[in-house]
């Protein structure tokens, strides 16, 4: 999955249940996918995530 499909994986999770996603752990349940941890930096009070540095 790329990083713009996460993104807007995050949006549809919001528009589903009126908040984003408490950890990635939550986005892989909701899109069925499993996602490194390790990879991203996610912030779950603003939806926002990056590739990590």
């Amino acid at each position: 999955m790329s990083l713009k499909q996460l993104q807007e994986s995050i949006k549809a999770f919001h528009a589903t249940h009126g908040r984003y996603p408490k950890d990635l752990g939550e986005i892989s349940d909701f899109t069925g996918l499993t996602l490194d941890d390790d990879k991203y930096d996610y912030d779950p009070s603003t939806g926002v995530i990056r590739l990590k540095k």
